[in-house]
């Protein structure tokens, strides 16, 4: 925005006259990255959706069609939809964890945060250990 009266022709006088606007939408567009986020990783585990919690937002935002949608995977229970795939999640020492990926043979799906590591060794069963005690060779 500094050099904004080095914009030349139309395109400048418009970006000029609608400078207001432009900084508003960079500011409700603009993605937060100063929130202190630290989930553990059993807190992201998935647990199916809460039927009437989304009953409740479909008529909040007048959304019809997808509330009727949803009906019909609620079925007979219409306060949640659950996962038919099941995933534990299991907290497991840095010396567990190192064992594993030394065993582990194939490509291992990771995902690490400021202070943890997450990987699936096993279809539906995801460690975790504390990132500061993970040893990789």
């Amino acid at each position: 925005m500094a050099k904004v009266d080095s914009v030349p022709g139309k395109a400048g006088e418009a970006l000029r006259n609608s400078l207001a606007a432009v900084l508003t939408n960079r500011e409700l567009t603009q993605l937060r990255h100063d929130v202190p986020l630290h989930p553990e990783f059993s807190e992201l585990e998935w647990k199916g959706v809460d039927g009437s919690h989304l009953n409740q937002l479909f008529e909040k935002l007048e959304i019809k069609a997808l509330k009727e949608r949803i009906k019909s995977l609620l079925g007979d229970e219409p306060d949640a939809i659950n996962n038919s795939s099941a995933i534990t999640v299991e907290g497991i020492s840095a010396k567990e964890f190192n064992a594993l990926v030394k065993k582990s043979s194939t490509t291992i799906p990771i995902v690490i945060s400021e202070s943890s590591v997450a990987a699936c060794f096993d279809v539906g069963h995801v460690v975790t250990t504390q990132l500061d005690s993970v040893k990789v060779d």
